[in-house]
């Protein structure tokens, strides 16, 4: 039954959805196969929309562990490099995690995060 009110209508497919999981996710997936240059486009509008949880998606991605909301707060109030102390205005800033415990550890400029020798500064336990 089709709706005029949209409210309506995310309402009615939110209890179709409920009633029948499977087959609302093989419509999705057969979507996308079928639609592919909508699916990369809708996709490319969500993270346009969504920087910051496409942001922590990526971390997570990477086996970044810990808080991410958190990780993400520091992120957003980081002016400086926690290493030399370079302001962020106009450079890459970037996340530094353990690569083998996805323990998150500072934020750096690009250049200190190809540099190892910053690592002697810091204490490991």
């Amino acid at each position: 039954m089709p709706y005029k009110d949209p409210e309506k209508r995310r309402e009615s497919d939110r209890r179709r959805h409920e009633n029948n999981p499977e087959k609302s996710r093989e419509a999705v997936r057969r979507w996308k196969e079928n639609n592919p240059d909508k699916k990369r486009e809708a996709e490319r509008m969500w993270r346009e929309n969504n920087p910051d949880k496409c942001r922590m998606l990526r971390w997570k991605g990477v086996g970044v562990k810990g808080d991410l909301q958190a990780i993400h707060d520091r992120w957003e109030q980081a002016t400086n490099c926690e290493v030399c102390g370079v302001s962020f205005e106009g450079i890459k800033k970037c996340m530094d995690h353990d690569h083998t415990s996805g323990e998150f550890r500072q934020i750096l400029c690009a250049s200190c995060n190809n540099k190892d020798s910053w690592m002697k500064k810091i204490e490991l336990n």
